[in-house]
């Protein structure tokens, strides 16, 4: 059977795009106007018109698309339309996703530039926004517009079969399963969802009137109004923007000063809730005539392998807590005290005569830590049925009674607190500074800043074998100068560092402020060059494995009869199932070893919900 790459070109603007409507409503809205295909199969090439297309020539073949879920979508509402006939293709692949397994590298320009050694030029589309076909003839770019949109076939088409044979078959399936999960879509419980809105609209007006520059003119979170109030009261400024650890600083930021400064408290409500009620919009926006809601997923979204969310809504990372709103109309931490609780989660369930359950992986990457390092004494207790945590306790911090997890004595569950901050925070090399904002988002463990350097120092020293191994891999990665550094990872991919280097960077010093050097080693991953070191590099590595068994935990869901995955969230999987599927069968898939993880005891904790739920 043929392999055909196929593309559309379709009409967008400012006000009319994906993240606005969603793929569905994009593809359904009376702006939507495909004015072009181009097609690719190694021999010939065309891009023109769909009226003018043979469609016939696409009977039985396998179809590539530089985004499969979206060129899918606009056939099937081309279909709809009567704009095009229904055809049987033997498969649609996506090798976007095929690049980004290769090499990391999602776009077409950036994958075509890396393998192919190919320059893309994508002015064209950035030409076409908010213009039709007519527009493009009329302005005489219609010969540009066609040629732009046949190489895009063609290089697809190269793509994929240079590469393809490189894509493992269990990477394939859970390419599709990312892809048909997303355009299945999600059921919504749209009258809570309007509720929510309603609520969300007037909380950011009641929470607006206690911050103090509105007045002025100013912006709810206006960095120069913050700025100037941090300098009156003698406090820190927050980051200004959430990369990296932006996040977990502010968080920090918040529950340090939000008890003395109600102005920091109405700021970070303000971002709580107007963050939450874009959310909802979207949702809504989103939401099919049934009550659906398309979603996206990237897959291999990070350089781990990892899931990632996409256009605009990231159902990867979800609010866990509910956003709880008092009798005043402000946000409120104590939920006893609240007249509403907010929470996004529960408005994804399951569609009629169908069941929910959830499943996750129980403390994974903690485990493959265990079993990269050898840790066996870890891994039998763990076998046995003690918590990682416990033992942690146990092992590190003095612990010998019973169930500690259990204890209702004060001291003792913030011990556990501690036990799982460093256990999920301190096996990647995290220094003190990093501790103290890890510690509270990981583990809602408050730590001061002295006895967080202590904590380090003390885990280090209880822990040689994960130590060993961040000297291991810093030694290999700095050795690797010049040259890629390759990982082999147990399931048999491999993760690649390209381009080993090292130069000096200038950084503030924390607590004097003055700016000064230090050399570091980094690598391209993504096309991006980045630091690396021991740690992160072990982290890397856990994060990767811990993947990979889900993935295979995924795979087998897809084929077990009566269960789809409605969405993956890091290691959580999220599935709608027949009658006659019950937990225990769930609970059997995700809770098998691969073979190549021999002897890391893999467990999961599966349950039945009426609604999503943390």
């Amino acid at each position: 059977m043929p392999t055909i790459a196929l593309d559309f070109e379709t009409y967008y603007d400012k006000h009319y795009g994906i993240q606005e409507c969603g793929l569905y409503g994009y593809t359904r809205h009376e702006n939507f106007d495909p004015y072009m295909i181009s097609v690719a199969d190694g021999s010939e090439s065309w891009a023109g018109e769909p009226k003018d297309f043979n469609w016939d020539s696409l009977e039985g073949a396998t179809l590539v698309s530089h985004n499969a879920a979206f060129d899918r979508t606009v056939y099937e509402a081309m279909v709809e339309k009567k704009l095009a006939p229904k055809i049987n293709y033997q498969d649609w692949v996506c090798s976007a996703n095929l690049s980004a397994y290769i090499c990391n590298r999602r776009s077409l320009a950036d994958a075509s530039k890396f393998l192919l050694g190919i320059d893309v030029d994508k002015s064209m589309r950035s030409y076409m926004k908010g213009k039709t076909w007519a527009d493009a003839i009329k302005e005489g770019q219609d010969k540009k517009l066609l040629e732009y949109a046949r190489l895009d076939a063609v290089h697809c088409y190269s793509l994929w079969t240079k590469f393809s044979d490189r894509w493992p078959a269990r990477e394939r399936a859970l390419s599709a399963i990312t892809i048909d999960q997303g355009t299945r879509g999600i059921q919504l419980d749209i009258p809570r969802l309007n509720e929510y809105i309603s609520i969300a609209q007037e909380a950011i007006l009641t929470t607006e009137k206690s911050i103090p520059w509105m007045e002025a003119g100013s912006k709810p979170t206006s960095t120069k109004a913050i700025a100037e109030q941090c300098r009156k009261h003698g406090i820190p400024c927050p980051p200004i923007k959430s990369h990296e650890d932006g996040e977990e600083k502010f968080a920090w930021w918040q529950e340090t000063f939000g008890p003395k400064f109600s102005w920091v408290k109405a700021v970070s409500d303000w971002r709580v809730i107007n963050k939450l009620l874009g959310t909802l919009e979207r949702m809504k926006a989103w939401a099919r005539p049934d009550g659906t809601m398309t979603f996206s997923l990237k897959f291999f979204g990070a350089h781990t392998g990892r899931w990632s969310g996409d256009s605009g809504l990231n159902m990867q990372n979800l609010r866990k807590d509910p956003v709880c709103v008092g009798k005043d109309g402000l946000l409120t931490g104590d939920a006893k005290k609240a007249s509403a609780a907010l929470d996004i989660r529960s408005l994804f369930i399951p569609r009629p005569g169908k069941r929910m359950i959830i499943s996750d992986l129980s403390q994974i990457e903690p485990r493959v830590l265990a079993w990269l390092t050898g840790n066996h004494g870890l891994l039998e207790k763990i076998s046995g049925g003690m918590s990682i945590y416990e033992f942690h306790a146990r092992q590190s911090l003095g612990w010998a009674g019973g169930d500690l997890k259990a204890s209702r004595k004060a001291a003792d569950k913030l011990l556990y607190k501690r036990a799982k901050a460093e256990v999920l925070a301190l096996g990647y090399g995290c220094g003190s500074e990093k501790y103290v904002e890890a510690a509270w988002t990981l583990a809602k463990y408050k730590v001061a800043e002295d006895a967080a350097k202590q904590e380090v120092d003390s885990f280090r020293a209880n822990n040689p074998k994960i130590t060993a191994l961040w000297r291991h891999l810093d030694t290999e990665f700095r050795n690797s100068m010049g040259q890629d550094f390759t990982i082999e990872l147990p399931s048999g991919r491999t993760m690649t560092y390209e381009k080993v280097g090292r130069e000096v960077r200038r950084f503030k010093h924390r607590e004097t402020g003055k700016t000064e050097t230090k050399l570091v080693y980094t690598a391209n991953v993504s096309g991006i060059r980045r630091q690396f070191y021991g740690g992160m590099l072990t982290e890397n590595i856990t994060q990767a494995t811990a993947r990979d068994v889900f993935g295979e935990h995924l795979v087998q869901l897809d084929k077990t009869d009566g269960v789809k995955v409605l969405f993956n969230a890091h290691d959580e999987a999220v599935l709608e199932v027949d009658e006659g599927v019950g937990v225990a069968d769930v609970s059997r898939v995700m809770s098998r070893c691969p073979e190549w993880l021999t002897g890391c005891p893999v467990a999961c904790e599966a349950k039945e919900v009426s609604r999503y739920e943390k």
